[in-house]
């Protein structure tokens, strides 16, 4: 095992909602596979404010069903990558932190659709590891076996996510979280779940992390 002393600092990423700007285009792909007309901006606002059982209940999709819909929509998400960006100022974010920091990137979209965005920037290279296809609700078990692996310091690994689940699934694996605000959930979601920090700009991240 590495030596405690010599384990590398590292920071995760959530991809969806946090490295990417996928909302819009998610949103489309759902309505798609959905077969139902755009949510109007309140709803959507409203949206943002519940968990995911609290989501599957309000929009009527079993639980049991939301795998197999996240299967559908990876697939569907594939032929819309070109149209998906990175958040604009989160290339410079991984550009700054990987001089001093192993990258991962963990996240329930497929390694290929999170390659293809990657690429586009030039950033794939930057990142030691992507763990794509986890599951919503194994993201705690995925975060420990990142550490467990790579012979990581939990004390000085970071979690970056946008939802209250990645508050508490880094919390459950003993890693410090920040919270960004411009993902899914709404910043008086996320604080409710007391993150390490919230974050209302990219360069927010880097002064957080290279500051604790």
């Amino acid at each position: 095992m590495t030596p405690e002393n010599t384990r590398a600092r590292a920071v995760i990423f959530d991809f969806d909602g946090t490295l990417a700007d996928s909302f819009a285009v998610a949103l489309e792909v759902f309505y798609e596979l959905m077969q139902r007309d755009a949510f109007e901006a309140e709803d959507l606002m409203r949206l943002r404010g519940l968990t995911l059982r609290q989501l599957s209940k309000e929009l009527k999709i079993p639980m049991y069903k939301v795998p197999f819909l996240l299967v559908r929509g990876r697939r569907a998400m594939f032929e819309r990558m070109p149209e998906v960006r990175l958040v604009e100022g989160m290339a410079n974010v991984v550009r700054v932190l990987r001089k001093t920091h192993k990258l991962f990137v963990l996240s329930s979209n497929s390694p290929a659709n999170i390659r293809a965005v990657l690429n586009e920037y030039g950033l794939a290279d930057s990142f030691t590891a992507v763990y794509g296809d986890v599951s919503l609700l194994k993201k705690r078990q995925k975060l420990r076996q990142i550490v467990r692996q790579h012979g990581l310091k939990t004390a000085e690994t970071w979690y970056v996510g946008d939802e209250a689940r990645d508050i508490q699934a880094a919390k459950r694996a003993g890693l410090r979280m920040v919270a960004v605000s411009w993902g899914f959930n709404n910043i008086h979601v996320l604080a409710s779940h007391e993150p390490t920090a919230l974050v209302f700009t990219p360069d927010e991240i880097i002064s957080c992390i290279n500051n604790n």
